[in-house]
């Protein structure tokens, strides 16, 4: 039952007076004093395992089917944001925080140790509440902890005027999906300039705006295309016109066409991405080719354990075997694959002839390799074969950013 920790909360009420004792009891008897790896600083309850626990949580309380023991363990994700917390006081500092789903309260704890006023931990498991005050008292520090449901109360009061807004983060877009990408350096002006114009964007009520402008002979022109397009099915709307002048505009003044972010591609980014350079649109009935080559990198599906992963920077990727790597499987790439376009069944036909991809396009040329450097444009300009260009360019040091 929501707000009161359910059966937990039910127990400690049984118990009376000292139910809180008896749930500490439980838990001292049930974990160790540990540090976790990534927030050293922090000392807390944890157990080592969950089964076991999991069961000992039933048979105390004589149920079953009950929720796993978030308390007892510093998942990933929280270590991650008391790491951030503890680097970054000023995120919290003099503030009144709200740790939701606190169980062991590391972000509560942490919160507390970077400076902030007051943190309120919130869980509605009443063995986390326990757990997280045990845990506070064991790092020193005041939480004050509470079972109510607060996904269930209504939203605390919002800042009165536009500066006091919490601004909401722009989506981190992987814009190499779209093609190749290259980046710039933001003058001081433009860095200014982005950041309050996106306070503004979200702060500041807009109308809309209306320019004018003559389109008679626009007009004409459509109303003669309109019969043909409607023998083809199509729908030959002034929407056209205005796509056709924004990709214009956009090609001309490239920085309205830009956006924050320049990554190095890692092993799965890279194959996938040249895959899409030569079959988009075509449907991949075959991906062994791709996870054998993601697999010849090092970044084998399911194979890194948690809690962090594959790195994805630079550094993790860019070693001459991997550069050497990268070239033999864009080499391969760059060729026909026609193993991608048969489905993995042994009993199929012997795959058919496929052509070339076709990288070299007119919007390459007109929209890519402008911005490509002068020692990659002469490369690909003394290729000798298509899948020669093609190797090449999926080689090319900026191909491998994204």
């Amino acid at each position: 039952a929501a707000g009161d920790g359910g059966g937990m909360g039910a127990y400690l009420r049984a118990c009376g007076p000292s139910g809180l004792n008896d749930a500490w009891a439980f838990i001292g008897a049930h974990t160790s004093v540990l540090a976790p790896p990534l927030v050293p600083e922090v000392l807390l309850h944890l157990a080592h395992e969950a089964i076991p626990i999991w069961e000992k949580t039933e048979e105390e309380l004589g149920a079953i089917g009950l929720p796993p023991p978030f308390w007892a363990f510093a998942w990933a994700g929280g270590q991650a944001l008391a790491r951030h917390v503890l680097d970054h006081p000023e995120l919290v500092r003099g503030k009144s925080v709200i740790d939701l789903a606190a169980g062991s309260g590391l972000v509560a704890i942490a919160a507390m140790k970077a400076g902030a006023a007051s943190v309120l931990a919130a869980d509605i498991d009443a063995f986390a509440l326990a757990a997280l005050s045990a845990n506070a008292a064991l790092n020193g520090v005041a939480v004050a902890p509470t079972a109510e449901d607060l996904l269930q109360a209504p939203p605390p009061p919002m800042t009165q005027g536009g500066f006091g807004l919490s601004l909401p983060q722009a989506p981190e877009i992987d814009f190499s999906q779209f093609g190749p990408i290259e980046a710039k350096a933001l003058s001081r002006i433009q860095k200014l300039s982005g950041a309050n114009l996106h306070r503004n964007w979200v702060t500041i009520p807009h109308i809309t705006q209306h320019d004018e402008a003559d389109i008679t002979e626009l007009e004409e022109f459509r109303k003669i295309q309109v019969e043909e397009a409607k023998k083809q099915g199509i729908r030959f709307t002034i929407l056209c016109f205005l796509l056709k002048a924004v990709v214009v505009a956009l090609r001309q003044q490239p920085e309205f066409n830009a956006s924050l972010g320049h990554k190095f591609k890692d092993p799965m980014h890279y194959v996938v991405s040249a895959a899409r350079q030569g079959y988009d649109g075509r449907v991949i009935m075959n991906a062994d080719p791709l996870l054998k080559a993601v697999q010849r990198l090092g970044e084998s599906l399911y194979e890194h354990q948690t809690p962090d992963g594959y790195a994805l920077d630079m550094a993790a990727w860019a070693s001459p075997g991997q550069m050497t790597a990268r070239f033999d499987i864009a080499q391969a790439m760059g060729g026909p694959m026609p193993a991608l376009l048969q489905a993995d069944d042994a009993s199929a036909a012997a795959p058919r002839k496929e052509s070339m991809p076709s990288l070299n396009t007119a919007f390459f040329q007109t929209a890519i390799a402008p911005r490509l450097s002068a020692n990659t444009r002469a490369a690909l300009a003394g290729a000798h074969t298509p899948k020669e260009w093609n190797g090449i360019w999926l080689a090319a040091p900026e191909f491998m950013m994204r």
